[in-house]
């Protein structure tokens, strides 16, 4: 490895003159294996010695030979299907289609995208009626009572659609005040205001279990990727994991599908408190 400084008239590894470049390390990243990210000017005698440096400085997946901007993101891709076997199925019987995360699956239920036509609105009553839902129920919501009292099974308010009106328009589109984003239908606009985007904090029927965090979701899938990221100790825990895959497999009630029903005895809600925090 050689760092490639601007004042060199000559290359290091085949003597040519890098006079007629506009920086010498144009010549390293045609010729030779040099480093592509900014401010780095390293550059390499063969391809496995900048696959190493790539690994230990940068955030490079190297089966794919791919370059991310962050640990998170890279994080991300190596749990999708390029690195990951899908094995978590929808649990609706239409579907089966697979997964290769929880979060994954939870967003293609909340989403529309199942044959079951399940929405959002279906998934947090049934978690919300569910005997699991202390675990993962935002204390602060509509939909529960106060952090020193069980989340009670309210009736959830269905996605709302906006308030977009005539005055969103801007010449050329339907323009969010919110976030300044156009779009080209004020029926698009709608739905980008029901979105999680734009959901009020009395809404957020989610939270993360551990209680240092107690980070909220407005979503489902929104949780189980912060879940899965590990950015907080929630993934340390044993449990959660089965209460999720519980939760979700459950949704098949949605349906009127025959599922085993779970006891609250089997895996009561002190227990699972227990196991963490």
């Amino acid at each position: 490895m050689v760092y490639i400084p601007g004042y060199d008239r000559r290359c290091r590894f085949c003597d040519a003159d890098l006079r007629g470049y506009d920086h010498p390390f144009d010549h390293h990243m045609a010729t030779h294996y040099a480093c592509s990210q900014t401010e780095c000017w390293r550059a390499f005698s063969s391809k496995a010695a900048l696959d190493w440096h790539l690994l230990e400085s940068h955030y490079f997946c190297r089966k794919c030979q791919r370059l991310f901007e962050s640990e998170q993101n890279l994080q991300a891709h190596l749990r999708s299907r390029a690195h990951v076997v899908p094995t978590y199925r929808c649990p609706m019987g239409e579907c089966q289609r697979k997964f290769t995360s929880r979060a994954a699956l939870a967003l293609h239920l909340e989403s529309g995208a199942c044959l079951s036509d399940i929405t959002r609105t279906l998934i947090d009553k049934h978690i919300l009626d569910h005997p699991l839902r202390d675990v993962i129920c935002n204390p602060y919501s509509n939909s529960s009572t106060t952090s020193s009292g069980p989340c009670k099974p309210l009736p959830v308010p269905p996605c709302r659609t906006g308030p977009a009106s005539d005055a969103s328009w801007t010449g050329s589109g339907y323009e969010c005040v919110s976030c300044q984003i156009v779009f080209p239908s004020r029926a698009q606009l709608d739905q980008h205001l029901a979105s999680p985007k734009h959901a009020r904090t009395s809404e957020l029927t989610y939270r993360c279990p551990d209680l240092d965090c107690a980070r909220p979701a407005t979503t489902l899938s929104g949780l189980c990727q912060h879940i899965e990221s590990g950015v907080c100790r929630v993934h340390r825990y044993g449990g959660i994991e089965s209460v999720l895959d519980m939760i979700i497999s459950g949704m098949r009630d949605l349906q009127g599908l025959s599922v085993p029903v779970l006891q609250t005895e089997d895996l009561p809600v002190a227990q699972v408190y227990t196991i963490l925090v």
